[in-house]
Formats: C-alpha cells, sequence, structure tokens
C-alpha cells in the first residue's frame, strides 16, 4: 500500500511508523536564534543492532577476541586489553560491556551556487561500536551521528555546556543501566573508551590551549613549544597524569581570569561523563600525526636522496611513478601525479591514504635503488611503527 503525504507533520508520522524514525532533538542554546541538534544515542544503538545479523556479528568478534586474548595474554587486540582499562570502573564492574567511542570533527557547508566565503563549519559527533568486526567498522554505515552544531556557537563555554550536557547525560545513562534489544534475551551493557578527533579539535573538548606554536602545546606531557627540537635523549618531559590536571583545572575554576597553567585553558564539557579523562581519553591523531605527517616527512627525504646522490632524477622520478602499475586493492587510493616541480618545491599532494599508498609501496617502485639510501634505516623502523599502530 502506498501512502501519498501532502504536508511535512504527515511525512515524519508515517516515517516513524514505518521505519522507527526517532527524530533529532532540538538544543536550545543561548540566544533564540542558535540551536543545536542532537540524536539520542541509545534509541540509534537499538536500530543499529536490531538489523538482520548485526547483533550476531558483533557478539561473534566480542567472543573471539577474548577468546584469542585469552590464549596470549601479552596481545592487545582492542581496549580492554590496555592498562587503561584496568581503571574503568565500568568495565571493572561489567567486563562483558561493549565498546564504543566517539569522533568530533567539522565540517563545512556552502551554498552551491554561492560564494566559497559563505561556507558554515558545523561541528559534528558521531559514535562507533568497538566490538564490531574491522571489516563493519571500516563501512561509513557503521558510524552513527550523536550531535551537531554551528562552531560558532560553540565559543562560549555556556553554549558549549549546553550542547554536550545532553550527549554526557545520555551515555551516562546507556553505561549504567545498559540496553534491552528485541528479541535478544538479555541486557546489554556498554562502556565509552575514548574521544578520537584532530589535536585541535581533542585540545578544545580537553580544554587545552588550542595554539601549537607557544607553550605548552603537547596534552600528552610538559613539553614546551621551545623544546620541541631538543633530541630525546637530552631532555626528558613529565607525562601529564590525572590527579596532577585535576588540580590545575581546580586553581584555574579558582582563579578564573583567563589564565593559562602549563597549557591547560578550561574544564572540559565532558568531565562528567563516566570513563573520560581529558589526560587519557584523547589519544592522538594518528592520520595527521603518521599519515600526513611523519610519513610524508620521510617519503620527501627519500626522494631527496635519490635526486641527490644522483640515482634518478626528478623527472626520472615522475616518470617512474607514472609508469608503475597499481593492483587491484591499490587502485582506489593510487596518488595523483607528482611532478618534477612538486618534487623541487618538496610538496606531497593527496590524501592521507594516497600517501600511506605510496609510503607502503616505495620499496617496489624504487625496487633497484632502494638498497643504496641511507634513509631507508629510517623507513624500515618507521614502517614496522606504522604496521603495528
Amino acid at each position: 500500500m502506498i501512502h501519498v503525504t501532502k504536508n511535512e507533520y504527515n511525512f515524519l508520522k508515517l516515517y516513524k511508523k514505518h521505519f522507527c524514525y526517532d527524530p533529532a532533538q532540538e538544543i536550545k542554546l543561548d540566544y533564540p536564534n542558535q540551536v543545536a541538534f542532537y540524536i539520542p544515542i541509545q534509541s540509534s544503538i537499538q536500530q543499529l543492532l536490531s538489523k538482520p545479523d548485526v547483533l550476531n556479528m558483533l557478539i561473534k568478534n566480542y567472543n573471539e577476541t577474548v577468546n584469542r586474548n585469552a590464549v596470549d595474554t601479552d596481545l592487545m587486540y582492542d581496549y580492554r586489553h590496555g592498562s587503561q582499562a584496568e581503571e574503568n570502573i565500568i568495565l571493572r564492574d561489567k567486563p562483558d560491556s561493549l565498546l564504543f567511542q566517539l569522533y568530533i570533527d567539522e565540517i563545512g557547508l556552502t551554498n552551491p551556487i554561492g560564494a566559497k566565503k559563505d561556507t558554515q563549519k558545523i561541528t559534528m559527533v558521531y559514535f562507533q561500536l568497538d566490538d564490531l568486526p574491522s571489516t563493519v567498522k571500516s563501512m561509513l554505515q557503521s558510524i552513527g551521528l550523536v550531535a551537531m552544531c554551528n562552531s560558532n556557537y560553540l565559543s562560549t563555554k555556556s553554549n558549549k555546556k549546553k550542547f554536550f550536557d545532553p550527549i554526557v547525560q545520555d551515555l551516562n545513562i546507556l553505561q549504567t543501566r545498559g540496553l534491552c534489544i528485541p528479541n535478544f534475551a538479555s541486557r546489554l551493557n556498554f562502556v565509552f573508551t575514548v574521544l578520537t578527533g584532530d589535536h585541535l579539535a581533542s585540545n578544545d573538548i580537553g580544554g587545552f590551549q588550542k595554539s601549537f606554536s607557544k607553550g605548552y602545546f603537547c596534552r600528552h606531557c610538559y613539553m614546551n613549544y621551545d623544546e620541541r627540537f631538543t633530541p630525546l635523549n637530552e631532555i626528558s618531559h613529565a607525562l601529564r597524569t590525572t590527579d596532577e590536571h585535576d588540580n590545575l583545572v581546580k586553581e584555574l575554576l579558582t582563579l578564573n581570569n583567563h589564565t593559562v597553567l602549563r597549557g591547560v585553558v578550561d574544564d572540559s564539557p565532558l568531565s562528567k561523563l563516566i570513563g573520560f579523562h581529558r589526560v587519557t581519553s584523547l589519544p592522538n591523531d594518528i592520520m595527521h600525526d603518521l599519515h600526513e605527517g611523519l610519513c610524508r616527512k620521510v617519503l620527501l627525504a627519500m626522494l631527496r636522496e635519490i635526486s641527490t646522490k644522483r640515482l634518478l632524477s626528478y623527472g626520472e622520478i615522475e616518470d617512474r611513478l607514472i609508469s608503475f602499475k597499481y593492483g587491484f586493492n591499490d587502485k582506489e587510493n593510487k596518488p595523483p601525479i607528482l611532478r618534477k616541480k612538486h618534487l623541487a618545491q618538496g610538496k606531497l599532494f593527496g590524501t592521507a591514504s594516497q600517501k600511506m599508498c605510496l609510503f607502503t609501496l616505495f620499496p617496489i617502485i624504487f625496487f633497484d635503488i632502494i638498497e643504496q639510501l641511507d634513509t631507508r634505516e629510517v623507513y624500515t623502523c618507521l614502517r614496522e611503527i606504522v604496521s603495528l599502530i
């Protein structure tokens, strides 16, 4: 039977009836024209796990991971097997809890027929269940939207609190009460693991300074910007601890004068989220640190060495990269053409996946000369590190 609707109200009514549609909740901010939107995560998880085979797939992968770790406890397969999990109060009480993580990022929305300057930055918060198989987690369908807000609105402390409070409240209920899934006998327990994002977003959400060109810019240790080039065998940087950080936050809140204390500028809007701490719950940004950072620098160093040693000219390097035949699994991440003018300028274009494709295939593309490179040892060491991460 086909229903035809003539207005939005009837359309949404039918959508709720036939597709389990749960509308986003509006969050009122400081001013009447400022709103954000929140999608209840419990409803999203229920709908995800109610799909055919998804719950069975998740539980099967969870059991396999637990069994693999039982065979060799020295191996770390997920968050449960790390030292941080030992301090998690939810996992201590409910070791069978399923893992979920949050992800925060900005997207740009613009008028397709307008000027680019009209782009609106929107802060998006997503979630993902960590116990899904890797083949499923790599699919966009496995990522759920939690909330969204115009980034400009979140520049004030009060708006930021209003935006994140419903998220914290809902996630705490999920962790303490669990969730019932239709056609499943027992209640499922869940536990928060980490919040991922780029460094700017992570520092912002953690209450750290957002400038990386001065002061204590690292959220993991007390490295000062002026010491960033000092070899690590000549200096040591104390790691941040949860107790020390809590004391810094208390001191900041007492002063209440916009002071920056050792890189800390404020409390985190997620400070009341069970299992979250600013020091331990905001991991590094692997994509920018490795894929688009260190790996890119090592690639450029190797290409420069090839030219400096006159093994190949920049033009010959360009020709070799163009003529290389990428396999079926690498075609999607085939890097863009690297022109000799780009090499001369020290530029390496492409996405993080494309840079990693070139980084991985470098020994094959330049199989006949790689043994002559002094940078090969650095590449080999970094390649091993990347494979472990």
